[in-house]
């Protein structure tokens, strides 16, 4: 996976917020959070736990037995910290190709040596064995793959036949129908150095899969980092900075308008 430029110094940018501003202590995520009634709002921390354990309850896992689970795009391990507690016989495998963020990991108090491994390298071109994986996931980091097919190929042959691999993303939803819609889409993708948003149907690569559209589950934290968007993005001299705040605004606009959603897409090897 080759990175777009300006990729690295936006997530040195993330790493200097998680270390010196202590963002997001709790969950130590950097995804948006789910709240499984759209109706009651919870903290943005609470959201973000409970996105971990939407993902948990979609692996499907055993939770007493040894299983080996793959982090794809893991930023600082918030998740599989987290999935650890849920699986405390589990093997989980950070994979990030930007490495300040496991080395942050690793200085985590009480990080679980002997339980999660930190693999610096491509999700695109896994170091690990076919057909091992109990179970994989991507929470807002996937979209990251420059060749969507290939990665998604690349994750099923890594998984066991009958285990599920997981995705937590924003996806398309309609085309643009204007140059006003094409540069909200465009902005929505720049400023968090992504190069394209997901396909409902997994560009075909999925033999067996389930989408389901969360829009509205991911909407009361997406609706908290607009709303702040719009108030820091006037006072920041920052371009990284305005860029990501330019980033959230844009996707709030798309999905307000229909041209993406959020999703979770859950494939199984078979």
């Amino acid at each position: 996976m080759s990175t777009l430029p300006g990729f690295e110094a936006y997530y040195d940018m993330w790493v200097r917020r998680m270390s010196l501003e202590e963002h997001n202590l709790v969950s130590r995520a950097m995804h948006y959070g789910y709240n499984p009634d759209p109706n009651v709002k919870l903290s943005s921390e609470a959201a973000k736990l409970t996105t971990n354990v939407l993902i948990a309850e979609q692996l499907d896992l055993p939770v007493d037995e040894p299983v080996k689970i793959a982090d794809l795009g893991c930023g600082v391990g918030g998740t599989a910290l987290h999935l650890n507690q849920l699986f405390p016989k589990s093997s989980i495998y950070t994979v990030n190709i930007h490495t300040p963020q496991l080395t942050l990991l690793r200085t985590f108090p009480n990080f679980p040596v002997k339980q999660i491994f930190t693999l610096n390298g491509d999700f695109s071109k896994l170091p690990i064995a076919l057909n091992s994986l109990d179970g994989a996931y991507a929470i807002d980091s996937s979209c990251y793959a420059m060749d969507k097919a290939e990665f998604y190929t690349e994750v099923m042959s890594r998984l066991i036949p009958g285990r599920k691999f997981v995705i937590f993303d924003v996806f398309n939803k309609r085309p643009p129908e204007n140059q006003l819609e094409e540069l909200l889409l465009k902005y929505s993708l720049t400023g968090w150095m992504v190069p394209s948003w997901h396909n409902p149907n997994g560009d075909n690569i999925f033999n067996t899969y389930t989408f389901f559209d969360i829009t509205n589950n991911v909407m009361p934290d997406l609706i908290r980092s607009y709303n702040g968007a719009k108030d820091k993005i006037t006072q920041n001299p920052d371009s990284i900075m305005i860029g990501h705040l330019q980033a959230i605004i844009a996707l709030y606009h798309c999905i307000d308008l229909g041209l993406l959603q959020y999703g979770l897409l859950v494939a199984t090897k078979f």
